[in-house]
């Protein structure tokens, strides 16, 4: 679990433990156009025996200031409807398993990450 908080600190935001999980709140960083969400992630860690681990991840997106401000401003202008189009845009599935998988490959990544 000590290796899987570290990892997951290079995502950024506030990390709070339980006995099972860590809650990551606003882990944005490696994430593009992270400016225009909101990020709540859970990551569960749960024994399967053999020594094997399954991990649960739960990300939740909400619309950031931004996303709200462009609906806005897109009715006056025209122009800032881009950032709530974006919003559909964000994926962060590849940061956190990139974070995920740092703990599972001891920190070297197979080719292509």
């Amino acid at each position: 679990m000590a290796d899987l908080a570290a990892s997951c600190a290079s995502l950024g935001g506030a990390q709070y433990h339980s006995i099972d999980a860590i809650h990551i709140e606003d882990g944005k960083m490696g994430i593009d156009l992270n400016f225009v969400a909101n990020f709540r992630a859970d990551v569960r860690l749960r024994s399967v025996g053999d020594g094997s681990w399954d991990v649960v991840t739960v990300i939740n997106l909400t619309p950031s200031g931004l996303f709200w401000a462009g609906v806005v401003g897109g009715f006056c202008t025209g122009v800032l409807w881009v950032l709530p189009v974006m919003y559909f845009l964000v994926d962060p599935q590849r940061a956190y398993i990139q974070a995920i998988d740092r703990v599972v490959y001891g920190g070297s990544l197979p080719v292509g990450y």
